[in-house]
């Protein structure tokens, strides 16, 4: 990562204001949250002054999009009811649905290449520039909301109420090249839209983003054998957006 210019330096045997620390520190914070100055962004000369490049493609029922600026660069990939080919056509119906019981999934990181190959293209790859990667994952699951009737004793055979599984939750994370840059912490039982901002310098090089998640759930406590313990994990749209600011 390039020099940091701080806005006020110190000199020998000169009195440390807190002042002067207050603002390099916010310097700092600030090109973190992507904002470049002009001491610190890349040189821009007549050449620079073209139409952006940018394309829209589907893959694998992928939206796709990278906008290339001369400073920089924005790009997106998108999962939703829209790119279904019309088996889901609205926001209420899951565009995926993994059974926790018969599927294979696991206790750690799942891409969501796990909901089905559909998802198989979902990561977004663009070439960056040296400079600051920002931007944001938005996710809108639900996991354990649904009232399942499950066998609780064997015998005689008593069924009971599993509602809202409040043992349960879930949690996203935010990868780059395979690196957890930022997550959301324990999600418990509901529908939601989760959002996930993150911010990383970044260098000269191709960069892979994509969205995993922990799934966390078992059996209820007393719970005799048979299936029908677990609700279905349902994904009605996943989105990922990134800005590379430029040096």
């Amino acid at each position: 990562m390039a020099k940091t210019f701080t806005q006020m330096k110190t000199r020998p045997n000169e009195q440390v204001k807190t002042l002067s620390l207050t603002e390099n520190r916010d310097a700092v914070i600030d090109q973190f949250n992507g904002n470049i100055s002009s001491e610190n962004i890349k040189s821009v000369d007549s050449s620079d002054f073209v139409e952006p490049s940018n394309g829209t493609l589907t893959v694998g029922n992928v939206d796709k999009q990278i906008t290339f600026y001369p400073t920089q660069t924005y790009a997106f990939t998108r999962r939703d009811y829209r790119n279904t080919g019309g088996a889901v056509t609205d926001i209420w119906s899951p565009i995926a649905a993994l059974d926790l019981e018969n599927s294979i999934w696991n206790k750690g990181w799942n891409r969501l290449s796990v909901f089905g190959s559909a998802f198989d293209n979902f990561p977004l790859t663009f070439d960056c520039e040296e400079g600051m990667l920002t931007g944001e994952a938005t996710i809108d699951w639900e996991h354990g909301n649904q009232v399942y009737s499950v066998l609780i004793q064997d015998d005689p055979p008593i069924n009971g109420a599993r509602a809202r599984g409040s043992d349960w939750w879930t949690e996203w994370g935010v990868f780059v090249n395979g690196i957890l840059v930022a997550r959301s912490g324990y999600i418990y039982p509901r529908r939601h839209t989760t959002r996930i901002p993150y911010s990383i310098p970044v260098g000269s090089q191709q960069v892979t983003i994509d969205v995993r998640c922990i799934i966390n759930s078992w059996e209820p406590s007393g719970h005799g054998g048979g299936g029908g313990w677990s609700a279905d994990f349902n994904l009605f749209s996943a989105t990922v957006v990134a800005r590379n600011m430029k040096r």
